[in-house]
């Protein structure tokens, strides 16, 4: 069950309206943080975000109707300045309002910059967090600094450095696969054209023709097996249903909404793989052979809107994958994507690599004790209950318009067949 949709951004994001609260109404994620408080960005490292001049622009927006103040990275030391606003804002291709909090932020330099010692203004809230996390994606562990550090510490690093080296692997594999997979079927992305009559679905019919004619590298796992057809076929499939749920936001806003999400398309394959009496809830129709478990639970319709008809089914056939190519946007226009949007992408395929390769190691070290296969955003009708404090990565599932777990007691845990 998923009802998540993508929020479009840039030349096409019209604000509808803005509110100011107290500093006690902070989006969960920044819940308890205080008037000064240090609070730091939850992204990769080289990574950057916009800060604005004022609340409600986002990255595509012109430098001379959206003045530009900086562009910290997770390294900078940024607070928070006391002020946050809800702005409204039109999403083209829901045609609903959706709700996104912007925060007052100071950054204090290190050196003087002409003669001020600090710069301050707007930035998305999703993004930060009130304490700090690791990359997700960092290669290298950061040994514990003190002369003898706990042995939780020392633990961590231990985790951390076996982690690195599945990171090394994923960014090797993607630096084959980046560009190779993900690609758009049509040179113009606006006026794609599906029929949802037809028996296969979307991506059977359109997508998986155009992969089984692509040439790709031969890429071997770190053991020297071969990485095969239907693996690549199943890692395209993960993210571009990832991206197109999840949207450019959320895959942007902390890696924890993709991996939760990676992690649930993994537990249902499972459910699928292991033939137990549940597969038929996760995959309802037929598919060719090319299709491998992994590949069919994320495809299915009827558990993804994005493969429906009035689904966001554009932004999974032409995502942002190519800086250079055109990616639909929901518009009588295609663009380039904006960096951030292939940013959102990258994250996207670089869990679905680890997923449908490293799933072991995925869900023993990354997803530790997640077992549920369902969520919803925002306030969407279920009859399935919200799952309460659920934590990917060690990071709380807090911003709910991305994500709300839920828990489905009629279907029995994997840990329990």
């Amino acid at each position: 069950m998923s009802h998540l949709k993508p929020l479009i951004y840039g030349l096409f994001l019209s604000l509808v309206s803005a509110n100011t609260f107290a500093a006690n109404e902070l989006p969960g994620n920044l819940e308890g943080v205080q008037n000064g408080q240090q609070i730091f960005l939850d992204i990769e490292d080289g990574a950057h975000r916009t800060m604005f001049k004022d609340p409600g622009h986002d990255w595509s927006c012109p430098a001379e109707e959206c003045p530009r103040v900086t562009w910290p990275s997770r390294e900078n030391s940024l607070f928070y300045g006391g002020k946050v606003k809800e702005v409204d804002t039109f999403n083209p291709i829901t045609q609903k309002t959706e709700k996104i909090f912007y925060i007052y932020v100071l950054e204090k330099l290190g050196e003087p910059k002409n003669g001020k010692t600090q710069l301050s203004g707007w930035m998305m809230a999703d993004t930060f967090k009130a304490k700090v996390y690791s990359p997700a994606f960092r290669k290298t562990a950061k040994k514990p600094t003190g002369p003898c550090p706990p042995a939780q510490a020392e633990q961590n690093y231990i985790t951390d450095k076996l982690q690195g080296n599945v990171n090394q692997e994923v960014a090797r594999i993607f630096s084959k696969l980046s560009g190779v997979v993900g690609q758009c079927p049509s040179r113009d992305p606006a006026h794609m054209k599906v029929d949802f009559r037809a028996k296969e679905n979307p991506f059977d019919q359109v997508i998986l023709p155009m992969l089984m004619k692509t040439q790709f590298p031969d890429l071997k796992k770190d053991n020297g097996r071969s990485v095969s057809r239907e693996e690549i076929y199943a890692i395209d499939a993960h993210a571009r249903t990832c991206i197109a749920e999840i949207g450019t936001r959320c895959a942007t806003s902390g890696p924890e909404y993709v991996f939760a999400w990676e992690r649930m398309a993994l537990n249902r394959a499972e459910y699928v793989e292991r033939k137990t009496s549940y597969a038929s809830r996760f995959v309802m129709t037929s598919h060719p052979s090319e299709d491998n478990a992994k590949t069919q639970v994320v495809v299915e319709p009827s558990q993804y809107d994005v493969w429906k008809q009035g689904g966001s089914v554009g932004n999974a056939f032409c995502p942002a994958s190519n800086s250079q190519k055109p990616m639909f946007t929901g518009q009588k226009t295609s663009r380039r994507p904006f960096p951030i949007e292939t940013e959102g992408w990258n994250t996207c395929l670089k869990a679905a690599i680890e997923g449908v390769l490293y799933p072991q190691e995925f869900k023993d070290v990354r997803t530790r004790g997640f077992q549920e296969t369902s969520y919803r955003t925002g306030d969407a009708y279920t009859r399935l209950k919200d799952v309460k404090n659920a934590k990917v990565l060690g990071r709380p599932l807090s911003n709910h318009s991305c994500m709300r777990v839920l828990h489905d007691e009629t279907l029995p845990k994997l840990s329990d067949l």
